[in-house]
């Protein structure tokens, strides 16, 4: 926002003045559902959560692979 990286969203926003960063990161192939604990998970999603805590500054101790209770699992 006006040239700088900002974390938050400005109170009075100018639209314009707005360049949104986009980062990529690798997907995985793996099946998710049939997952029961994190050490099964694919390096690349272990990646991914990683990448979000970061982002947000927020431990994820949660993860949903599948509408099921049974396919929540909790992270250490």
């Amino acid at each position: 926002y006006k040239g700088e990286v900002v974390k938050h969203l400005p109170y009075k926003l100018q639209e314009d003045l707005i360049e949104p960063i986009f980062k990529e990161l690798p997907g995985w192939d793996e099946d998710l559902m049939q997952m029961t604990d994190e050490e099964s998970f694919p390096q690349s999603f272990k990646d991914y959560i990683a990448f979000i805590e970061a982002e947000v500054g927020v431990p994820i101790t949660l993860v949903s692979v599948g509408p099921d209770r049974a396919q929540t699992i909790l992270r250490d």
